[in-house]
Formats: structure tokens, sequence, C-alpha cells
């Protein structure tokens, strides 16, 4: 069994009360894997804290890590300024810049790929290239 992209959502005065209410929340989820045979990949599991454009003070500063103890044994979930949830990079601070980067290599690799399609010795006609390239852009 294969979970893509789970999500625990947790909610708090402060950072430090919002990362205890989701290191609760994953125990529980990683207690009912152990008991169904399963278990998550702890490499692949990040938090990211979002706040308002308040001081870190004044909302207890920035928890780094939820130290974990499973039955498989102790870990820490790190956290992250960036996910990516959905096909979307989320910066903690809702900026935009990450996902537009990473979003525009993409297309940027996609059109370079499409011109080995459209190579004249083995590659697609011109009309049926040029089919391909507007269905991708």
């Amino acid at each position: 069994m294969y979970v893509d992209d789970g999500t625990i959502f947790s909610c708090g005065v402060m950072h430090i009360h919002s990362a205890e209410l989701a290191r609760k929340g994953f125990s529980e989820i990683m207690g009912w894997l152990a008991r169904n045979g399963l278990k998550a990949d702890p490499d692949k599991s990040k938090f990211i804290s979002f706040a308002p454009n308040l001081s870190q003070d004044r909302i207890s500063g920035v928890v780094t890590d939820i130290r974990l103890s499973d039955t498989f044994g102790d870990y820490g979930v790190r956290c992250s300024n960036v996910i990516h949830y959905l096909g979307i990079f989320i910066h903690h601070k809702f900026q935009w810049k990450h996902h537009i980067t990473v979003m525009a290599n993409r297309t940027r690799s996609t059109i370079h790929s499409l011109s080995i399609l459209g190579n004249s010795v083995q590659g697609l006609d011109y009309t049926n290239w040029h089919c391909v390239f507007h269905s991708l852009c």
C-alpha cells in the first residue's frame, strides 16, 4: 500500500503548540500503520509551519524538527521552507518564486525535448510535431 501526499493539519497559537499537535497525530497514524503491518518512510516526511508576518519571538520561535518514536525506532521529521503538495510547491511565507522557477524549468525541458522529436532525419513530420507542441503547451 502506498500513500502519496498525505497531510496532517494542525493549528495552534504558537509554532510549538501546532508542532506538538502534528506530532501526536503523526504518532497515531504511525501506530495504525504498525498495527496493520505497514510503515511510513521517514525520509519522505516533512513538515512546514505557517505564521502571519509577526516577529518569530512573539510566536515562540520556529520549530526545526519533530522527534517521533514508533515500533520501528526513533527519528525526526525535519522542517522545510518549501514542500511539494499536489503538484504545487508551497513556500512557508507563501512566496511563489520557487514554484514558478520549477515549472518554468520543466516547461523549458519539455520544449527542448520537442526539438528531438522534430529533427529532420527520424523525427515527426511538421504537422504531427506542431500538433504535439500545441497539446503540450
